[in-house]
């Protein structure tokens, strides 16, 4: 996935921590590296949440849990 894989050069870049950036948007380490590794992407307000900090546009996630497209979802926030 796209979006954790620009994290992961994001975190390696700044050379940051899982641990840091999820004590940055008030979630977990473990949410963090499922991110990071898995073929969910982080919900809506997570996903926003990351892109303040990293500056890692929230349509590289793709869909968010219900299925919407992050970016169809960014609009209409």
């Amino acid at each position: 996935r796209r979006g954790g894989a620009l994290l992961r050069a994001w975190l390696k870049d700044e050379r940051r921590s899982q641990e840091w950036l999820a004590e940055q948007i008030a979630n977990s380490q473990t949410n963090i590296s499922a991110w990071i590794l898995g073929p969910r992407p982080p919900p809506l307000d997570v996903a926003l949440a990351i892109e303040k900090v990293t500056g890692i546009e929230v349509h590289a996630w793709g869909e968010v849990e219900s299925g919407t497209t992050l970016e169809q979802a960014k609009v209409a926030s």
